[in-house]
C-alpha cells in the first residue's frame, strides 16, 4: 500500500513542483469563473460611468474589450494553464510508458535468445551423452569380447571375502569351472584350484597389496587343479584395481596363464 501510495502521490513527478496544476473541482471553477465575469462586469460598469457619454456601440464595443482583458487572466489561470499542464504530464507518462515498453520487449527479447541459446545447449548436451553413452556400450561390448577370449583365466575378486565378482569364459576352457559355479562357490573357489602350500602363497600375496604401489603387479607360480583334479602350472597375476576411502586394497584383478610346459597337458586334458 505505501508503495502504492508513492506511486500515486509522485504521478508527473517530472514536472516541476512550482508548475504542477492545482485541479479545481467543476463547481468551484464555475464559482470562480461566474465572480470573475461578475466584478469584471462591476469594474466596467464603474469604468463607464466615469467615462464620457459614448454612443451604444462604443460603450458596447469598449465592454467587451474591458471584461475581455479582465477575465482572460483568469481563464488563462484557471482553465488554460491546468489544461496544458495536464496535457504536458500526460505526454510525459505516455514517453514513460514507451520507455518502459521498449525495455520490456527488449528483455523478453533477450530473454529468449538466452533460452534459445540454453535449449541449444542442452540439445548438443544430449546428444554428446548419447554418443558418449553409445561409444562406452561399444567399449564395454568389445572390452567384454577380449575378455572372454584371453588365453589366460582373468578373475575379479574382493580381497576381504575371496568371491569373485567377475571371472571370464577362459576358466571353463583352462581350469573346466564354468563361470556361474565360480561366482557361486564364492571363497571356496580359491581353496578349491591352489593346494594348500600354494594358497598360503596366494594369500601372502594379498597381504603384500596392502602396502603395495597402485599399479604394481605382483607375480608368482602356483599349481592349480583343475575341475578333473589334474594339476597344472599357472603363472599368476594379482594387481589392485580399487582401493577404499582408507586406501586399502578392496578389488583385486587376477590373471592366470598356463606355463609353456602345460599348455600340451591342459589341451590333451580338454580333447579327453
Amino acid at each position: 500500500m505505501a508503495g502504492e501510495n508513492n506511486s500515486r502521490s509522485g504521478y508527473g513527478s517530472d514536472i516541476p513542483s512550482e508548475t504542477r496544476p492545482r485541479y479545481l473541482s467543476p463547481t468551484r471553477l464555475f464559482l470562480i469563473i461566474s465572480a470573475t465575469v461578475f466584478f469584471g462586469e462591476v469594474v466596467v460598469m464603474f469604468v463607464l460611468a466615469g467615462l464620457p457619454e459614448m454612443s451604444m456601440f462604443v460603450e458596447a464595443l469598449a465592454d467587451g474589450i474591458m471584461i475581455t482583458i479582465i477575465v482572460t487572466p483568469a481563464l488563462i489561470l484557471f482553465l488554460m494553464r491546468p489544461m496544458v499542464l495536464h496535457i504536458n504530464r500526460r505526454e510525459i507518462a505516455e514517453e514513460k510508458l514507451r520507455r518502459l515498453n521498449d525495455i520490456l520487449e527488449d528483455r523478453v527479447e533477450e530473454r529468449t535468445t538466452e533460452l534459445t541459446a540454453a535449449n541449444e545447449q542442452l540439445r548438443r548436451e544430449i546428444g554428446d551423452r548419447k554418443s558418449a553413452e553409445s561409444g562406452l556400450t561399444k567399449s564395454s561390448e568389445f572390452i567384454d569380447r577380449i575378455l572372454g577370449s584371453a588365453p589366460c583365466v582373468l578373475a575379479i575378486y574382493d580381497v576381504n571375502s575371496m568371491a569373485c565378482s567377475f571371472i571370464n569364459d577362459s576358466v571353463e576352457n583352462l581350469l573346466g569351472y564354468s563361470p556361474d559355479d565360480v561366482v557361486l562357490k564364492g571363497a571356496g573357489f580359491f581353496q578349491e584350484i591352489f593346494s594348500e602350500q600354494d594358497f598360503a602363497s596366494f594369500q601372502e600375496l594379498n597381504s603384500r597389496m596392502a602396502a603395495g604401489i597402485d599399479g604394481e603387479i605382483l607375480k608368482c607360480e602356483c599349481q592349480l587343479q583343475t575341475a578333473d583334479s589334474s594339476m597344472h602350472s599357472f603363472g599368476i597375476g594379482l594387481v589392485v584395481i580399487y582401493r577404499t576411502p582408507e586406501n586399502q586394497p578392496k578389488d583385486v584383478l587376477l590373471a592366470a596363464v598356463p606355463t609353456r610346459e602345460s599348455w600340451p597337458e591342459i589341451q590333451n586334458g580338454l580333447s579327453d
